[in-house]
């Protein structure tokens, strides 16, 4: 049986060789967007994977990663206050990025605004 840290290395390693940034289509891939909100979802790899989904909706609050616009954020918002309050910066950034979606929202009709608040979905 492995080591609980040796568990911990292994799944940090997997995390960033899926969530590689440098991929084709860098942060743009669906696949790769795909891959940081079932990793958001799943609580796995935040360290890695949180500055990579922050990247990605500083430029677009509203990215569709799978299921509605902004599910990448919303996945974010997910996020428990233990990891933030361990990373004020990356919660500097997560601010930052719920106020630009919400002002991007607001800009929406009634419909597409009441969609972000969907329930997540993995991607499939």
């Amino acid at each position: 049986m492995t080591p609980p840290d040796d568990c911990a290395k292994e799944e940090q390693a997997i995390a960033e060789d899926q969530i590689d940034r440098h991929a084709p289509g860098g942060v743009d891939s669906e696949a790769l967007q795909a891959a940081l909100l079932a990793a958001l979802m799943a609580g796995k790899s935040l360290a890695s994977v949180v500055p990579i989904a922050l990247e990605i909706v500083a430029r677009d609050p509203m990215v569709r990663a799978a299921s509605f616009e902004g599910d990448l954020l919303r996945a974010l918002m997910e996020v428990g206050g233990d990891f933030w309050a361990r990373h004020p910066q990356l919660y500097d950034e997560y601010r930052a990025a719920v106020r630009n979606a919400a002002a991007v929202r607001r800009r929406l009709p009634l419909d597409l605004r009441l969609r972000f608040w969907s329930p997540l979905s993995s991607p499939s």
